[in-house]
């Protein structure tokens, strides 16, 4: 059943939003968690609450390693196991 289940995990991402986070998780390893809005163009001081930070530094430590692949096999793995 859960092999069942992980093969239909492991599938390439449809969120959009995927690189945004993982350049979030890049910048807050590097600099620490952001106070505004980095990535805007129009507002750039704009206060931001990254409040998906430590998921999003799990996803780019995860990439780091195993780059795509790797990243989808984990979540596949987090869904199965939950």
């Amino acid at each position: 059943f859960l092999l069942a289940l992980f093969t239909m995990a492991v599938r390439e991402t449809l969120d959009p939003d995927m690189w945004w986070h993982l350049r979030t998780g890049e910048y807050i390893l590097q600099e620490g968690l952001p106070r505004q809005d980095i990535f805007s163009f129009t507002v750039p001081d704009h206060a931001w609450v990254t409040h998906e930070w430590l998921s999003q530094l799990f996803m780019w430590l995860v990439y780091q390693v195993g780059g795509l692949p790797g990243l989808i096999v984990v979540f596949a793995a987090i869904i199965t196991l939950t």
